[in-house]
C-alpha cells in the first residue's frame, strides 16, 4: 500500500482463454476483480491495465477486443467502463513485461459487485501467455470500519 491507500492487485488471464484453438464458443469472459460478499465492504477501483510476460498475442486478421464490465450486484446490472480493448500485438501500447493502463476512473464497488472483461475473439494466429491484469483500488470499508 502507498501513502495514498492505493493497493494493487494482479489477476492472472487463463491461457486457455487466449489460445490458438480451440476459442470458447461465444468468445471467454475474463475475471478482473470482485469485491467480497462481505457485509459493509466498500473498494474504489481507480484503475485497469493489462500486461504479458511472455507471448503478446498476434493476430493479423482478426479483432481481439475485451470490454471492461462493471457488474453491480445489487442492482443486478452491467455497465461497460471501457470497450473495444485491443489486447493484441497490433496495440503499440503493448510492450511485453510492461502493463499498460486503459482505463482510469472512480468507480465505487460495493459487497458481490465484480470487474470482467468479455473478449470479442477468433483463433489468434499466435496464442498469448502470461496474460494478467493490475487493478488499482481503495479500501474505502471494510466491516463497518
Amino acid at each position: 500500500m502507498d501513502k495514498y491507500g492505493i493497493q494493487f492487485a494482479i489477476m492472472p488471464i487463463d491461457n486457455e482463454a487466449l489460445k490458438a484453438s480451440p476459442v470458447p464458443s461465444g468468445g471467454a469472459v475474463l475475471p478482473v476483480f470482485a469485491v467480497p460478499s462481505a457485509p459493509n465492504v466498500r473498494v474504489e477501483v481507480i484503475g485497469v491495465g493489462v500486461g504479458y510476460m511472455g507471448v503478446i498475442p498476434v493476430d493479423g486478421t482478426d479483432a481481439l477486443t475485451g470490454t471492461l464490465n462493471f457488474w453491480d450486484a445489487s442492482a443486478a446490472a452491467a455497465t461497460a467502463l471501457a470497450t473495444a480493448v485491443n489486447l493484441k500485438s497490433t496495440n503499440a501500447s503493448l510492450v511485453l513485461k510492461n502493463a499498460w493502463t486503459f482505463w482510469t476512473g472512480n468507480q465505487s464497488m460495493d459487497a458481490g459487485d465484480t470487474l470482467s472483461m468479455p473478449l470479442t475473439i477468433t483463433t489468434p494466429d499466435t496464442a498469448a501467455d502470461g496474460g494478467f491484469f493490475v487493478v488499482a483500488y481503495r479500501i474505502k470499508e471494510w466491516n463497518g470500519e
